[in-house]
């Protein structure tokens, strides 16, 4: 069961905030309210993160920017520059319909609330009313509609080119952009009055996924919020309220609703699973049907007795369905393995067991073009190609969180054999295996130009994988193992330090993916120095030592604040870290003192029967409450 550990005062803290993060060659004492934790106990890497956040927040106390100064909306999040309306220039028309075209060809692979010839039409009388052109006196947008026009554009503007050929100007430019058409979107969405629509509906989870996109995932958590209420409120949950429409109504309301609610429950389950905060729908409410397997153009303002019959081709509808119904076993193993009070009748490795095949199950269900195995997206259109890689990582994802529970066996305290019954083995490796493909396929999405500053999820799922790798590595320092296990484990550990190099050089300021590097950098740390020891001592079998691959340039690591400049063992390589000076300046990242926190006051329970909870590790970067929650076993 989890038990909670409340915060204790700042002054608690024993050991001197260091200026430098600099690897030591010594074993590091730690001291937590007075009692020892020694260097074999892997929980030391929370205390040397718990560091570095203390310098962050040392250089942020005198900035007005600071997280005291946030909303309590948008507490923990990046810092983000206030946009005036007034100075809003709308996009030409021509360049609005590329961005209408972005958005449902890239921008939203699973996320397809709206349906798309209708939001053309919309955003061709939003540019009526906003050019004062005669729209031969029909009856004008409502707020929620023109803010769905803004949000497209808005949310488009932010996928453009691939980081690597976009010039700082390009940037600074579309991030303007955006960052106007968003202000315009709330204040329309603030002058909405009467009842809740369905556009109005629709407009609040776009703004939650703008959100997201622009790294305020505290902002968009409240947002979405008042979107779950309005959702119940017009019954999207329920099949009743669709089978009650007459034949004469459009086949698109009746779709769309159905596409809006289970957008709207797939987004749940990952902001509970990211966050570490229960779910918003319960699925012993919900009797809604799953879309139906229909192309936007199969729809039309005809009868829902007149749709036409499921689609036989490829179907952009199909990816969405699949994410859905993998969310749902994301919600199962979050609820049973994962749980607030643990039900000890059924062992969790059955449970794990169980989760794991029917995500294979999942996979063998999917349609071949959504099958990385089987189609290559690289031969698909580009909506088909994100939809497979989307749908590729979200799996990947749920097979770690199913399994990497056995990751946690030992890590306490390295000193205690581990040994995995037989039945386990399969488990831990699939979670390997999981988080191997992830770092793999995002290192193949940045080596092709196809990663973006908006990939909030790719971030978050790489952050598990790459921790995951990591965690393996110092646990695998520890025993005596064969050339081969030795040689695996560090060719694991090199692949994930470049994944994590990669993504940090290819994300804003403002990212939460530069808070869980803090994180990262302190457990790469820890498998530094476990690993010099055990080729010390001889844990490891001699063999090729570790390497960690510097930046591609000079010019690139001054020009992106790659962490860790160069890595490798003892004196061949040493361990820089961010200086903090420039990617965690109060300009760039001055909403997020609430991290520090969660380190600066928090207690951490330990032991050699106490374990850190991956539920907990995985949402320490953000806005948490003031505690830190560990598993007891």
């Amino acid at each position: 069961m989890y038990k909670k550990v409340f915060a204790l005062p700042e002054t608690r803290l024993q050991t001197p905030i260091s200026p430098s993060c600099e690897i030591s060659q010594e074993p590091e004492e730690t001291r937590f309210d007075g009692h020892y934790i020694g260097p074999t106990s892997a929980i030391a890497f929370l205390y040397r993160a718990q560091r570095r956040f203390q310098q962050d927040s040392a250089t942020k106390s005198g900035n007005p920017s600071s997280s005291s100064q946030a909303s309590i909306f948008s507490f923990g999040d990046g810092y983000q520059a206030n946009y005036s309306v007034s100075e809003l220039k709308y996009p030409e028309k021509e360049q609005g319909n590329a961005l209408l075209a972005r958005y449902f060809d890239f921008a939203m692979p699973t996320y397809r609330f709206l349906h798309r010839q209708t939001t053309e039409l919309l955003l061709d009388r939003f540019y009526d009313e906003t050019q004062i052109v005669s729209n031969n006196h029909k009856q004008p947008l409502s707020c929620a509609e023109a803010a769905i026009c803004l949000l497209v554009l808005a949310t488009a503007s932010l996928y453009g080119k691939e980081v690597d050929v976009l010039t700082d100007k390009e940037y600074a430019d579309e991030t303007v952009l955006s960052g106007q058409l968003f202000a315009a979107a709330e204040v329309r969405l603030s002058s909405e009055t009467g009842r809740v629509r369905l556009e109005s509906v629709q407009a609040k989870l776009a703004l939650c996924i703008y959100l997201l996109a622009s790294s305020r995932i505290n902002q968009a958590w409240y947002t979405f919020g008042t979107t779950s209420q309005m959702i119940m409120a017009l019954g999207l949950h329920r099949k009743r309220y669709t089978q009650s429409f007459s034949a004469s109504t459009s086949s698109i309301e009746i779709e769309i609703r159905k596409r809006v609610f289970w957008s709207a429950y797939t987004l749940d389950k990952y902001l509970s699973v990211i966050l570490g905060r229960p779910r918003i729908f319960r699925d012993e409410d919900i009797d809604q049907h799953l879309p139906e397997r229909l192309n936007n153009n199969d729809l039309s303002t005809a009868g829902y007795t007149e749709l036409f019959k499921p689609s036989k081709t490829l179907s952009v509808s199909d990816a969405p369905v699949f994410h859905a119904r993998l969310a749902k076993i994301v919600g199962s193993i979050s609820s049973d393995l994962y749980p607030t009070n643990k039900d000890v009748a059924t062992p969790w490795t059955e449970i794990a067991q169980q989760r794991t095949s029917e995500l294979k199950a999942w996979k063998e269900s999917l349609p071949a073009f959504l099958e990385p195995d089987k189609v290559d997206p690289s031969m698909l259109i580009p909506i088909y190609q994100r939809q497979s890689t989307v749908l590729r990582l979200a799996y990947l994802h749920a097979l770690i969180l199913a399994n990497r529970p056995l990751l946690l066996d030992r890590f306490v305290n390295l000193s205690r054999p581990s040994q995995y019954p037989g039945n386990l083995v399969g488990g831990l490796k699939e979670c390997i295996d999981a988080a191997v493909a992830v770092v793999e396929t995002v290192n193949g999405l940045l080596d092709q130009g196809r990663m973006r500053k908006p990939f909030w999820f790719t971030h978050y799922i790489s952050f598990c994988a790459i921790s995951a790798l990591y965690v393996y590595t110092i646990q695998s320092s520890g025993q005596s193992s064969g050339q081969e296990q030795h040689d695996a484990s560090l060719q694991y550990f090199e692949a994930a330090d470049r994944c994590q190099r990669a993504i940090y050089a290819t994300t804003a300021s403002t990212s939460p993916f530069r808070r869980y590097n803090i994180i990262l950098d302190e457990l790469k740390k820890e498998v530094i120095r476990l690993t010099s020891q055990g080729q010390d001592s001889g844990s490891f079998a001699s063999g090729r030592q570790l390497e960690v691959q510097p930046p591609q340039s000079a010019d690139l690591a001054e020009s992106r604040g790659l962490p860790n400049q160069a890595l490798d063992m003892r004196d061949r390589y040493s361990i820089e870290y961010m200086p903090l000076a420039q990617d965690l300046q109060p300009s760039a990242y001055g909403h997020n003192d609430a991290t520090m926190q969660i380190f600066d006051q928090a207690y951490l329970s330990y032991g050699q029967e106490v374990e850190l909870g991956w539920a907990e590790f995985d949402s320490c970067v953000s806005l948490y409450p003031v505690e830190i929650f560990i598993i007891e076993q």
